[in-house]
């Protein structure tokens, strides 16, 4: 899902970088339009990767939305996955 956010990365431990997206956009206008209105000013309302699992906050403006492997970058895992031993991944001769 594409929102025109951008894409950065964070370290989290040796092995793995949190991959975080900026959602500033999506505040200032989807959010900002939906808080304004009487009716859902009170009503708690979240981004739709949090809302769906696919996602949880980072900060007030960005989301973790997986962690990606430092060794070799096409390596990516979603949220919901444990910690995966990379060494599968890699042939030894």
């Amino acid at each position: 899902m594409h929102m025109g956010n951008k894409v950065i990365s964070n370290n989290t431990d040796s092995l793995w970088e949190k991959v975080l997206l900026d959602v500033s956009d999506w505040i200032k206008t989807d959010l900002a339009k939906k808080s304004v209105y009487c009716n859902s000013r009170f009503e708690n309302i979240n981004h739709p990767l949090v809302i769906s699992g696919d996602a949880f906050w980072e900060d007030n403006k960005t989301l973790c939305i997986g962690y990606r492997l430092k060794s070799n970058t096409t390596i990516i895992r979603n949220i919901h996955e444990k910690k995966i031993n990379y060494h599968k991944y890699y042939k030894y001769s």
